[in-house]
């Protein structure tokens, strides 16, 4: 056990689903480290049950510390995430969603020892192990892509596809707030304009060499689950930090990008299948995506546009 103990902020997002929730604590509370503190913050569930939770975290955490909060009105998960950080009174935050529980019960203690280890170590990231399929994320090309941090390589291959969950990235707690949090130009996706931004500012992400956590499949960032909110952060994304910088990653890497974004909506997307296999310009692409899920036009205008 580390000498210096500091509180580690275990925070638990919750929005609609509950049922895996016991997993989630269970693991928390087995958890060796000493100094753990836990707080639930709900996105404002139509079905949250405080007695529920509260009953939960009394019979399962024991003799930790634990919170249990809801925001009056849906935020979405970035505004949500930053709440809980201004609540945070850890050293260091850990998110553990709703869905996943610790791959080991030693997980916080190796985490905070890897910190202790890496001073100049802001944030870092580490495997994660699929529920169901057993799968070990990132692979290992990317996982050293990660460690070597070679900054414009590893720039070319988030600019096509974020490997960094942000299931496993853990923070301090300081430096999170110094940066204002999480970036509130996007409702859903907190980790990938953080990875950017990091990787731009060139802020090395650290990399903790083992499985942490054991997540769940069929969260919001699962492919199925996939809507027009998501989507439209994917394209708010290539508005601020792909087009912005397209003289670091060049264009090949920004149409892998649309590619990936229509990868996101072909299933029953009738209007996205006609202007991939109608339209010759990646940019037209672009811009009927934006201007159908981001900028929310009518279906007038669109047509209007569709015969530019």
């Amino acid at each position: 056990m580390l000498e210096h103990s500091p509180l580690v902020t275990i925070v638990v997002l919750t929005y609609h689903k509950f049922d895996r929730i016991k997993n989630n604590l269970e693991s928390i509370a087995k958890q060796e480290y000493p100094h753990i503190e836990v707080l639930i913050q709900d996105d404002g569930s139509a079905n949250f049950d405080r007695d529920y939770l509260e009953g939960l975290c009394n019979a399962t955490l024991g003799h930790r510390k634990w919170r249990v909060h809801q925001n009056e009105q849906n935020l979405g998960t970035v505004r949500s995430f930053n709440a809980a950080i201004a609540m945070a009174d850890g050293e260091f935050v850990f998110p553990l969603s709703q869905d996943d529980r610790f791959y080991r019960e030693d997980a916080v203690t190796k985490l905070v020892a890897f910190f202790k280890e890496h001073p100049d170590c802001m944030s870092c990231t580490s495997y994660r192990m699929g529920e169901k399929s057993k799968k070990v994320y990132p692979n290992r090309e990317d996982a050293q892509l990660l460690k070597s941090w070679d900054r414009n390589e590893l720039w070319c291959r988030i600019a096509y596809e974020n490997f960094i969950s942000g299931s496993t990235i853990y923070y301090r707690t300081d430096f999170l707030k110094k940066r204002g949090c999480f970036d509130t130009d996007f409702l859903l996706v907190e980790d990938y304009p953080f990875v950017a931004s990091m990787i731009l500012e060139n802020h090395r992400i650290g990399f903790f060499d083992e499985i942490t956590i054991v997540y769940g499949e069929d969260g919001i960032s699962n492919t199925m689950s996939r809507g027009e909110k998501l989507l439209a952060d994917r394209m708010a994304f290539y508005e601020k930090y792909l087009v912005p910088n397209e003289d670091l990653i060049g264009s090949k890497w920004i149409k892998a990008y649309i590619a990936y974004l229509y990868g996101d909506i072909r299933c029953g997307q009738s209007v996205a299948r006609r202007i991939w296999h109608h339209l010759r310009s990646w940019k037209v692409v672009v811009r009927l995506l934006y201007e159908k899920y981001v900028r929310r036009l009518t279906v007038e205008e669109r047509y209007h546009l569709w015969k530019q």
